[in-house]
Formats: structure tokens, C-alpha cells, sequence
């Protein structure tokens, strides 16, 4: 039997797995933060005014060394002061003044291509974000054992920012942790239940 490839589930949850990675057009390879917009599955990041110049953009995850997916990106100007602010939530100050709203149109994983639709979906727990992140964000010693039991490292103080069906994501000291799910959650409940096994040092 033929090895077929990640599912595209399972490309589009590695792209939600990351954060960061290495944008490269041009002659340039710049660090490239990002968030996805909950609406769209569009990527909010800031870069320098050269940025929209450029024909091709190549975002590499987690950096073009050994990525574990290269997206082709289209770019275009974004003035969204919701999206913006849930990227400083993230990330803090930006590095760079112009806001790009990042489309992706074709990543490679794992020697498979998957084209735009894979990637340019609403989150289906978008609108339960805020009462999960509420839920988590009122018992912090829970929320770092959650962290604790997917990443074996227990941070400081986390906050948690955003959910999605494959994981969760907090924010610690030392930068952006990504909870993964062991299995995509079916709806906020599902989620949480799963969130609820990690605290206790299980999964379900």
C-alpha cells in the first residue's frame, strides 16, 4: 500500500500548531510572527514596508532549515484593530509598522501538496474562545498543568489566549506554548473535557 501523506486535517493542524516561523521573498528570510484570524484562517502578521513588493512569499514552519511545512502566501494590507490586538496579546510590541493579512494558497507537507481550502477555514470554536479562555485563565496552577502535561514544562503565570479543535494556546514567560490535543476536539465541551484529562496527567 501507497504512503498518501498527511490528511489535510492534519496539515491544517500542524499550521495551527506554530505561531512563528520564517517568512522568506525576495533575497530576504525574515522571523515572522503571526496570528489566525478565528473568521478566516488568514494570517496576521507584521513585516516591512518591502514586503507587499515582492511576487512570492514563502512562510517555513518552524524555519526553512527542516520545515515542517512551506506555505506560498498572498499578501495584502490589513486594518483590523481586533485581529491587531489579539496579535499583541500574543506577541506583545511589533517588530515591524505594516499589517499584512497572509492568505495561504498552497503548502507542501511531508511531500504532499494541499491547496487554499485546507487552510482558509473559520475555527468552529471561535466563538466559545472567550468562556474556555475565561474558564482556564481563572485557575492558573491548572492551566500550567495542562501546559506541564502536553509540553513537560510547567510555566509561570500562564495565560491562555485561544482554543481551536487541535490544541490550545497560552502565553508564558518565555514565549507562546502550544497545547496539542490528542485527538481534534468535536465542540467546546469536547475540548474542554480534553483539557480537563491533561490537568489530571491523563488523556481520554
Amino acid at each position: 500500500m501507497h504512503d498518501l501523506g498527511p490528511a489535510p486535517p492534519d496539515a491544517l493542524a500542524c499550521l495551527r500548531s506554530y505561531t512563528a516561523g520564517t517568512l522568506v521573498y525576495g533575497d530576504r528570510a525574515l522571523a515572522s510572527r503571526f496570528v489566525i484570524d478565528p473568521r478566516s484562517g488568514r494570517l496576521l502578521t507584521p513585516l516591512p514596508a518591502d514586503a507587499l513588493q515582492a511576487h512570492d512569499h514563502v512562510l517555513y514552519l518552524p524555519d526553512e532549515r527542516a520545515p515542517s511545512l512551506e506555505a506560498l502566501l498572498s499578501l495584502a494590507d490589513a486594518d483590523d484593530p481586533g485581529l491587531i490586538e489579539r496579535w499583541r496579546a500574543y506577541h506583545g510590541d511589533p517588530p515591524h509598522a505594516r499589517w499584512c493579512l497572509a492568505t495561504v494558497e498552497s503548502a507542501r507537507m511531508a511531500g504532499m501538496v494541499y491547496d487554499s481550502p485546507v487552510f482558509c477555514v473559520p475555527n468552529p470554536l471561535a466563538s466559545d474562545q472567550p468562556r474556555i479562555c475565561r474558564t482556564l485563565n481563572a485557575d492558573p496552577a491548572r492551566l500550567a498543568d495542562i501546559c506541564a502535561a502536553s509540553t513537560h514544562t510547567r510555566p509561570e503565570r500562564p495565560v491562555a489566549l485561544g482554543v481551536d479543535p487541535d490544541g490550545l494556546d497560552a502565553r508564558a514567560r518565555f514565549g507562546v506554548i502550544r497545547v496539542a490535543f490528542p485527538r481534534r476536539a468535536a465542540d467546546a465541551d469536547d475540548a474542554l473535557a480534553m483539557l480537563d484529562d491533561l490537568a489530571g496527567g491523563g488523556v481520554r
